[in-house]
Protein backbone atom coordinates (compact mmCIF):
# COMPACT_ATOMS: atom_id res chain seq x y z
CA UNK A 1 0.00 0.00 0.00
CA UNK A 2 1.54 3.30 -0.80
CA UNK A 3 1.82 6.22 1.71
CA UNK A 4 -0.16 9.28 1.49
CA UNK A 5 2.93 11.17 0.80
CA UNK A 6 2.55 9.21 -2.68
CA UNK A 7 -1.31 8.81 -3.28
CA UNK A 8 -1.33 11.28 -6.25
CA UNK A 9 0.24 10.63 -9.11
CA UNK A 10 1.03 13.90 -10.24
CA UNK A 11 2.82 15.46 -7.82
CA UNK A 12 2.29 19.62 -7.13
CA UNK A 13 4.82 22.29 -7.69
CA UNK A 14 7.52 22.43 -4.97
CA UNK A 15 6.88 25.72 -2.83
CA UNK A 16 10.17 27.85 -3.23
CA UNK A 17 12.06 27.25 0.54
CA UNK A 18 11.89 30.25 2.67
CA UNK A 19 15.38 31.21 3.11
CA UNK A 20 14.73 35.04 4.70
CA UNK A 21 11.92 34.19 7.31
CA UNK A 22 13.59 33.98 10.93
CA UNK A 23 11.31 31.15 11.47
CA UNK A 24 12.24 28.54 8.63
CA UNK A 25 15.72 26.80 8.18
CA UNK A 26 17.31 27.39 5.18
CA UNK A 27 19.30 24.67 3.46
CA UNK A 28 22.39 25.59 4.36
CA UNK A 29 21.17 25.81 8.02
CA UNK A 30 19.86 22.65 7.79
CA UNK A 31 23.23 21.03 7.03
CA UNK A 32 24.25 22.14 10.47
CA UNK A 33 20.94 21.48 12.78
CA UNK A 34 19.84 19.00 14.07
CA UNK A 35 15.41 17.87 14.01
CA UNK A 36 13.31 17.83 16.93
CA UNK A 37 13.75 13.84 17.13
CA UNK A 38 16.81 14.42 19.04
CA UNK A 39 14.44 15.54 21.80
CA UNK A 40 12.84 12.04 22.13
CA UNK A 41 14.83 8.92 23.06
CA UNK A 42 12.86 6.45 21.27
CA UNK A 43 14.06 8.12 18.15
CA UNK A 44 15.91 6.11 15.18
CA UNK A 45 17.63 9.27 14.83
CA UNK A 46 18.86 9.88 18.71
CA UNK A 47 22.39 8.42 19.54
CA UNK A 48 22.43 4.88 20.66
CA UNK A 49 23.47 5.58 23.92
CA UNK A 50 20.77 8.52 24.40
CA UNK A 51 18.19 6.92 27.15
CA UNK A 52 14.78 8.79 28.44
CA UNK A 53 16.66 10.05 31.76
CA UNK A 54 19.54 11.56 29.37
CA UNK A 55 17.01 12.96 27.00
CA UNK A 56 15.16 14.49 29.63
CA UNK A 57 18.20 16.05 30.96
CA UNK A 58 19.45 17.30 27.79
CA UNK A 59 15.79 18.15 26.64
CA UNK A 60 13.99 19.43 29.64
CA UNK A 61 10.29 20.33 30.13
CA UNK A 62 11.22 23.92 30.05
CA UNK A 63 12.96 23.84 26.53
CA UNK A 64 10.37 21.75 25.33
CA UNK A 65 7.75 24.10 25.84
CA UNK A 66 10.20 26.79 24.36
CA UNK A 67 10.69 24.71 21.34
CA UNK A 68 6.40 23.98 21.04
CA UNK A 69 6.30 27.63 21.07
CA UNK A 70 8.87 28.46 18.31
CA UNK A 71 7.35 26.08 16.08
CA UNK A 72 3.60 27.51 16.84
CA UNK A 73 5.21 30.94 16.09
CA UNK A 74 6.18 29.56 12.46
CA UNK A 75 3.35 28.15 11.67
CA UNK A 76 1.28 30.80 12.77
CA UNK A 77 3.16 33.17 11.09
CA UNK A 78 2.71 31.18 7.44
CA UNK A 79 -0.85 31.05 8.08
CA UNK A 80 -1.65 34.53 9.26
CA UNK A 81 0.83 37.00 8.37
CA UNK A 82 2.59 35.46 5.14
CA UNK A 83 0.86 36.98 2.10
CA UNK A 84 -0.64 35.08 0.27
CA UNK A 85 -0.95 32.27 3.59
CA UNK A 86 1.12 29.38 3.50
CA UNK A 87 -0.30 25.43 4.26
CA UNK A 88 2.97 23.83 5.36
CA UNK A 89 1.15 20.25 4.76
CA UNK A 90 4.23 18.13 5.65
CA UNK A 91 4.53 19.54 9.79
CA UNK A 92 6.23 16.74 11.79
CA UNK A 93 9.43 16.48 14.56
CA UNK A 94 11.87 15.68 11.61
CA UNK A 95 10.99 19.04 9.85
CA UNK A 96 11.58 21.22 13.18
CA UNK A 97 15.30 22.13 13.08
CA UNK A 98 17.27 22.84 16.14
CA UNK A 99 19.98 25.09 15.72
CA UNK A 100 23.29 25.10 18.32
CA UNK A 101 21.41 26.90 21.05
CA UNK A 102 18.11 24.66 20.64
CA UNK A 103 15.98 27.46 18.70
CA UNK A 104 13.50 25.84 16.51
CA UNK A 105 12.56 26.20 12.82
CA UNK A 106 10.04 24.91 10.96
CA UNK A 107 12.00 23.44 7.81
CA UNK A 108 10.94 21.52 4.24
CA UNK A 109 8.63 23.44 2.13
CA UNK A 110 8.19 21.16 -0.35
CA UNK A 111 4.84 19.78 -0.18
CA UNK A 112 3.62 23.71 1.04
CA UNK A 113 0.68 25.04 -0.99
CA UNK A 114 -0.31 28.48 -1.20
CA UNK A 115 -3.89 29.60 0.24
CA UNK A 116 -6.12 31.45 -2.12
CA UNK A 117 -7.96 34.66 -1.42
CA UNK A 118 -11.79 34.19 -0.17
CA UNK A 119 -11.41 30.24 -0.58
CA UNK A 120 -11.47 28.12 2.49
CA UNK A 121 -9.80 25.39 1.63
CA UNK A 122 -7.28 24.00 -1.35
CA UNK A 123 -8.64 21.29 -2.84
CA UNK A 124 -5.43 18.67 -3.72
CA UNK A 125 -4.84 14.99 -2.99
CA UNK A 126 -4.13 14.03 0.48
CA UNK A 127 0.10 14.22 0.89
CA UNK A 128 1.86 14.43 3.92
CA UNK A 129 3.21 11.43 6.56
CA UNK A 130 1.53 8.82 8.46
CA UNK A 131 0.67 9.31 11.89
CA UNK A 132 0.56 13.48 11.27
CA UNK A 133 -1.74 13.65 8.67
CA UNK A 134 -5.25 15.28 9.42
CA UNK A 135 -7.60 12.45 8.60
CA UNK A 136 -10.55 14.92 7.42
CA UNK A 137 -7.73 16.56 4.85
CA UNK A 138 -7.34 12.21 3.88
CA UNK A 139 -10.84 11.87 3.55
CA UNK A 140 -12.26 14.80 1.67
CA UNK A 141 -8.96 16.74 -0.45
CA UNK A 142 -9.61 19.91 1.13
CA UNK A 143 -6.54 21.26 2.48
CA UNK A 144 -6.99 24.38 5.27
CA UNK A 145 -4.35 25.77 8.05
CA UNK A 146 -6.52 23.46 10.33
CA UNK A 147 -4.63 20.68 8.66
CA UNK A 148 -1.37 21.90 9.94
CA UNK A 149 -2.95 22.51 13.45
CA UNK A 150 -3.57 18.47 13.22
CA UNK A 151 -0.08 17.84 12.46
CA UNK A 152 1.28 20.13 15.21
CA UNK A 153 -0.96 18.86 17.84
CA UNK A 154 1.05 15.42 17.37
CA UNK A 155 3.98 17.04 17.57
CA UNK A 156 3.17 18.11 20.64
CA UNK A 157 2.63 14.32 21.70
CA UNK A 158 5.73 13.37 21.29
CA UNK A 159 6.93 16.33 22.91
CA UNK A 160 4.96 14.95 25.75
CA UNK A 161 5.25 11.62 25.78
CA UNK A 162 8.96 10.91 23.99
CA UNK A 163 7.36 8.25 21.74
CA UNK A 164 6.73 7.89 17.75
CA UNK A 165 3.91 9.19 15.89
CA UNK A 166 3.94 5.72 14.80
CA UNK A 167 5.36 2.98 16.28
CA UNK A 168 4.35 -0.77 16.09
CA UNK A 169 5.82 -1.96 19.40
CA UNK A 170 2.59 -0.08 20.89
CA UNK A 171 0.53 -2.99 20.26
CA UNK A 172 -2.25 -3.03 17.39
CA UNK A 173 -4.47 -1.01 19.06
CA UNK A 174 -1.70 2.14 20.02
CA UNK A 175 0.42 2.14 16.72
CA UNK A 176 -1.37 5.50 16.30
CA UNK A 177 0.34 7.81 18.84
CA UNK A 178 -2.89 10.22 18.47
CA UNK A 179 -5.17 7.18 19.16
CA UNK A 180 -3.07 6.05 22.01
CA UNK A 181 -3.28 9.19 24.09
CA UNK A 182 -6.63 9.99 23.46
CA UNK A 183 -7.81 6.41 24.66
CA UNK A 184 -5.99 7.16 27.71
CA UNK A 185 -7.58 10.49 28.00
CA UNK A 186 -10.88 8.98 27.83
CA UNK A 187 -10.37 6.88 30.61
CA UNK A 188 -9.00 10.24 32.45
CA UNK A 189 -5.18 9.25 32.26
CA UNK A 190 -3.50 11.88 30.06
CA UNK A 191 -0.21 11.80 32.64
CA UNK A 192 0.67 8.34 32.68
CA UNK A 193 1.63 8.80 29.28
CA UNK A 194 4.16 11.42 29.74
CA UNK A 195 7.29 11.01 29.34
CA UNK A 196 8.24 9.39 33.15
CA UNK A 197 12.06 10.81 33.26
CA UNK A 198 10.10 14.56 32.26
CA UNK A 199 7.96 13.73 35.59
CA UNK A 200 10.73 12.07 37.82
CA UNK A 201 11.43 14.93 40.07
CA UNK A 202 8.96 17.60 38.56
CA UNK A 203 7.55 20.45 40.77
CA UNK A 204 3.86 20.46 41.04
CA UNK A 205 3.97 23.20 38.36
CA UNK A 206 5.48 21.58 35.78
CA UNK A 207 3.24 18.75 36.07
CA UNK A 208 0.14 21.08 35.61
CA UNK A 209 1.79 22.47 32.67
CA UNK A 210 2.16 19.12 31.11
CA UNK A 211 -1.22 18.20 31.97
CA UNK A 212 -2.04 21.46 30.10
CA UNK A 213 -0.15 21.29 26.73
CA UNK A 214 -1.51 17.92 26.92
CA UNK A 215 -5.17 19.28 26.24
CA UNK A 216 -4.05 21.86 24.17
CA UNK A 217 -2.68 19.02 22.16
CA UNK A 218 -5.93 17.28 22.42
CA UNK A 219 -7.58 20.34 20.97
CA UNK A 220 -5.48 20.45 18.09
CA UNK A 221 -6.60 16.57 17.21
CA UNK A 222 -10.12 16.95 17.22
CA UNK A 223 -11.72 14.78 14.64
CA UNK A 224 -13.61 17.83 13.07
CA UNK A 225 -11.14 21.10 11.99
CA UNK A 226 -14.05 23.64 12.84
CA UNK A 227 -12.86 22.39 16.25
CA UNK A 228 -9.55 23.19 16.42
CA UNK A 229 -8.14 26.59 17.99
CA UNK A 230 -5.88 27.84 15.21
CA UNK A 231 -1.96 28.41 15.34
CA UNK A 232 -2.16 31.64 16.59
CA UNK A 233 -4.47 30.63 19.20
CA UNK A 234 -2.02 27.81 20.16
CA UNK A 235 1.15 30.32 19.64
CA UNK A 236 -0.87 32.20 22.70
CA UNK A 237 -1.79 29.44 24.71
CA UNK A 238 1.46 27.86 25.26
CA UNK A 239 2.97 31.63 26.12
CA UNK A 240 0.43 31.84 28.52
CA UNK A 241 1.22 27.93 29.83
CA UNK A 242 5.62 29.19 29.76
CA UNK A 243 4.26 32.31 32.17
CA UNK A 244 2.82 30.38 34.29
CA UNK A 245 5.39 27.93 34.56
CA UNK A 246 7.91 30.73 34.76
CA UNK A 247 5.80 32.43 37.41
CA UNK A 248 5.83 29.05 39.76
CA UNK A 249 2.44 28.89 39.23
CA UNK A 250 0.89 31.84 41.11
CA UNK A 251 -1.83 32.06 38.12
CA UNK A 252 -3.97 29.14 38.38
CA UNK A 253 -4.02 27.32 34.98
CA UNK A 254 -7.62 25.49 34.21
CA UNK A 255 -7.06 22.19 32.24
CA UNK A 256 -10.26 21.12 32.77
Amino acid sequence: MSSPRSRCSMRSACFPRLTTAPWSASSAAASTSTSLLWCTSSSPTAPSSTTSTASARSCPWRRRLTIAHQTAEGLAYLHSSAVPPIYHRDVKSSNILLDDKLYAKVSDFGLSRLAEPGISHVSTCAQGTLGYLDPEYYRNYQLTDKSDVYSYGVVLLELLTSQKAIDFNRGPDDVNLAVHVQRNVEEEKLMDTVDGALKEGATQVELDTMKALGFLAMGCLEEKRQNRPSMKEVTEEIEYIINILDAGGVEKLDSA
